[in-house]
């Protein structure tokens, strides 16, 4: 009956910092492992397919290495469903990340469709030694089949190397403390 255009919305590029609770650190069962993979030091997106589809609500990005052995940086995220589909962000968001280069490379930027803006560890103030984790909570349990990630750009700090992906289809549990 009248234009949607008239309605104000949410703009899904716009950074935003979310202010996280301090959760503690996260507890990464061997059981939770989905795969580990290495990442080229490359431009575009790399697609690394599960075994077998995972079912999952959080997912954790660990990053054990990178190829400058400092700094972690990637632009975007995807995950693919049981259909071979791109999942809808709608409903994610991030929960935890233990280090991160606030505003402009927060951990949000992973997940915002913006090949153009990436989270990035901190680099300015402090660095965060190894691994850099990141918890995405996807809003509802789904079915995942693989990851496609993207390097900010081969000759800029930061390409990740080496990770490790878990997945739960609860909420990873926390321990007191802090990560050092």
């Amino acid at each position: 009956p009248y234009p949607l255009l008239d309605q104000p919305g949410t703009d899904r590029h716009k950074k935003t910092i979310q202010q996280r609770p301090k959760l503690g650190i996260p507890i990464l069962d061997k059981g939770d492992l989905i795969m580990k993979a290495l990442m080229k030091k490359e431009s575009g997106n790399q697609y690394f397919g599960f075994l077998s589809a995972v079912t999952l609500r959080h997912l954790c990005l660990e990053i054990t290495s990178s190829y400058d052995n400092v700094n972690s940086c990637l632009a975007n995220l995807e995950l693919y469903g049981k259909n071979g589909n791109k999942l809808t962000k709608d409903s994610w968001s991030i929960v935890y990340a233990n280090t991160e280069e606030s505003p402009n490379n927060c951990a949000e930027m992973l997940i915002d469709d913006n090949n153009n803006s990436c989270w990035h560890s901190e680099w300015k103030e402090k660095k965060k030694s190894f691994p850099h984790r990141i918890i995405i909570d996807l809003g509802e349990i789904t079915t995942v089949t693989g990851i496609e990630l993207r390097q900010r750009h081969p000759d800029m700090p930061g390409n990740v190397k080496e990770l490790n992906i878990f997945g739960r289809p609860q909420f990873f549990l926390f321990k007191k403390g802090q990560e050092q």
